[in-house]
């Protein structure tokens, strides 16, 4: 009976090694699969904050209203008949860049770039 107990030991070690390593081969399958499907979704690389190209126009804006003022209030209102314009046009608040602030002197016309945000910032056409 020894040996017939000894036999019984012995084929139930190996039944449990055969197991284990059905195990690990399912487990093993299913870690390939697993990196398998990794492989196939697209990787997300990280996107580069860039700013956004906001849009611009080009206006010509008629400043003949402000030729009648006396000089020392001219360029005041060449600056509010630039922000009516934008506004009649754009319905969005205007900002009016330095440079067109400098550029503003004794004219009939300006020409004007328009870039459109959240509000219209104004600048000179160089």
């Amino acid at each position: 009976m020894s040996e017939k107990s000894e036999k019984a030991k012995e084929s139930k070690a190996v039944e449990k090694e055969l197991k284990k390593a059905e195990e690990k081969k399912v487990e093993g399958k299913k870690v390939e699969k697993e990196k398998e499907e990794k492989k196939k979704k697209p990787v997300e690389k990280e996107k580069k904050v860039t700013k956004k190209r906001l849009p611009e126009e080009v206006h010509t804006i008629n400043l003949g209203s402000t030729s009648g003022k006396p000089s020392v209030k001219r360029k005041r209102a060449a600056i509010a008949a630039i922000k009516d314009y934008v506004y009649k046009h754009k319905r969005k608040e205007a900002k009016i860049s330095p440079e067109l602030n400098n550029a503003l002197s004794n004219q009939r016309r300006i020409r004007v770039k328009l870039v459109i945000g959240d509000t219209v910032t104004v600048y000179p056409v160089k």
